[in-house]
């Protein structure tokens, strides 16, 4: 049925229009700095074209100091290529905990130790039962090669207060993803 009298539409709250502007002027600082870095990779490949062609033309000691200062750039960037390589991202350990956290516990501080394949962790959970759960859901994970619960109080709220090793299985946080 067509409705004849027209009712007022819900009103936006405020907080989301700030929002929207913030990530407007963030989505738009990122365009403009992606078009200034790229612009300025474009100039300095020009200028260590003409660089280079400046090198060949002419072998004068100042020319052989910057082509040895440039050289030192190139191989302190090819380091840099190394080292970025072998970095191992070690978010698997984020992925793990996303899939068995129990409703009722929440962590409150995480510590990684890839090296040692353990992770550390502090947390708060309802109640005894709930602990009990997300303990019982460790224990069946391959991931892990052993859990220990190493403290639990209960807090003021009458919340249990735990902290909680885990025990990777070898290589796991520290395989490539």
């Amino acid at each position: 049925m067509v409705e004849i009298i027209p009712k007022e539409l819900p009103k936006i709250p405020k907080w989301i229009n700030i929002l929207f502007y913030v990530l407007a002027f963030l989505l738009v600082a990122s365009i403009t700095t992606f078009f200034i870095l790229r612009s300025s990779v474009n100039r300095s490949v020009e200028e260590l074209a003409s660089l280079n062609s400046q090198l060949e033309e002419k072998n004068l000691p100042e020319v052989t100091d910057l082509e040895n200062e440039i050289i030192g750039y190139k191989t302190l960037f090819q380091d840099f290529e190394i080292i970025l390589g072998e970095h191992k991202e070690n978010t698997r350990s984020f992925a793990f905990l996303e899939k068995i956290v129990h409703s009722s516990v929440w962590f409150s501080s995480l510590s990684l130790a890839p090296a040692e394949e353990k992770v550390v962790l502090s947390g708060v959970a309802r109640n005894f039962n709930s602990l009990g759960q997300q303990l019982l859901v460790l224990k069946d994970r391959e991931e892990l090669n052993d859990f220990k619960l190493v403290a639990a109080s209960i807090n003021s709220k009458a919340q249990i207060d735990f902290e909680l090793h885990l025990y990777f299985n070898p290589g796991y946080l520290n395989a490539k993803n």
